[in-house]
């Protein structure tokens, strides 16, 4: 029993571990493109009030935030609860059929 609790928490800690840098690094090309865009646009577009540097800013990073929180803290659970699911099943076929 202690084998596998130790199996099952090194386990944990490289999914939470690959989970977190995926949503990283998912914010942080985001981030680049975003950025490397609104340098692309035209002077008037930043004439506009919606457009303001401040407001343009705050957009991004709220995007981002959330971005990146479908990416670490949605997409992890799912799936371990699927490879779970098919893993389960499979023991149980295999054990009795």
């Amino acid at each position: 029993m202690v084998i596998i609790a130790v199996v099952c928490s090194i386990g944990y800690f490289i999914a939470k571990y690959s989970f977190g840098t995926l949503g990283n690094n998912v914010t942080l090309k985001i981030r680049q493109i975003l950025y490397a865009h609104i340098l692309e646009m035209n002077i008037g577009f930043f004439d506009d009030r919606d457009n303001g540097p401040s407001v343009l800013t705050s957009v991004m990073a709220a995007d981002t935030a959330v971005i990146n929180g479908i990416g670490s803290e949605s997409i992890g659970p799912s799936s371990e609860s699927a490879f779970g699911m098919v893993i389960g099943i499979g023991i149980g076929f295999y054990f009795c059929w």
